[in-house]
C-alpha cells in the first residue's frame, strides 16, 4: 500500500484516483482473510502497549515523541470494533521490559466520525505483513499529526496511522488477560 496520505478525487488524476481504489480494495481483502478464531489468537499473542505520559497518563503520542515515557502492557479486551485507546488504570497492566522495534507501518482505521479516532485491536492485526507475524509480540499507535484533518483520509473513510510492531517477550500476567471477538 501506498505510504503517503492520498489525495481528495476531486480534480485527482487516473492515477491517484486508482490509488485510492487500491487501497480500499487491499483493506478490504485484508480484513476478510482474517476469520474472527484466527484474529482472536493472533490478538493473544500479540498486544496492545501505550506510552506513560510526563503527567502519568497513556494516551496514543505523536510520532516524533514515541521514545518518551515508560511502555505499558494494555488491555487488548474486546478487540472487534471497540478501541483499546480509552483505558482507565485498571486496564494497564505490567511496565512492557525488553521490547525491541521490529517496524513500523501505516494502519487505517475505520471511524463513525472523523475527528473520534477509535482504532481497533484487530484493525491492527489484519493489517501486519504476514512475514512479521512470527516475530511480533506487541504494537503501539502513534499519531502523525496533532490536527485530525491530516489524518483522516476522506476518500477511504479511515484514519491513517503510524504502527510500531515490537518482538520480545509477554509476561504471563498479559498473557493470562481474556481476550473476546
Amino acid at each position: 500500500m501506498e505510504n503517503e496520505k492520498t489525495k481528495n478525487p476531486v480534480g485527482a488524476t487516473i492515477g491517484e484516483t486508482q490509488n485510492i481504489i487500491q487501497i480500499r480494495a487491499s483493506l478490504e481483502v485484508m480484513e476478510r482473510n482474517l476469520p474472527k478464531e484466527e484474529a482472536l489468537m493472533l490478538a493473544k499473542r500479540i498486544r496492545p502497549v501505550m506510552t506513560r505520559t510526563a503527567n502519568g497518563k497513556f494516551k496514543m503520542l505523536l510520532v516524533d515523541k514515541k521514545l518518551d515515557g515508560d511502555k505499558h502492557w494494555v488491555d487488548g479486551g474486546k478487540i472487534y470494533n471497540q478501541s483499546y485507546t480509552f483505558n482507565d488504570l485498571r486496564q494497564i497492566y505490567d511496565k512492557a521490559e525488553n521490547l525491541t522495534e521490529v517496524a513500523t507501518i501505516n494502519t487505517y482505521h475505520r471511524c463513525g466520525y472523523p475527528a473520534l479516532l477509535k482504532p481497533s485491536v484487530y484493525e491492527v492485526l489484519y493489517q501486519i505483513p504476514q512475514d512479521l507475524l512470527d516475530k511480533v509480540v506487541a504494537f503501539e499507535l502513534f499519531s502523525p499529526s496533532n490536527y485530525m484533518n491530516d489524518i483522516y483520509d476522506s476518500n477511504i473513510d479511515r484514519h491513517r496511522l503510524v504502527c510500531v510492531l515490537y518482538s520480545g517477550t509477554m509476561p504471563k500476567s498479559v498473557t493470562d488477560k481474556e481476550i473476546v471477538w
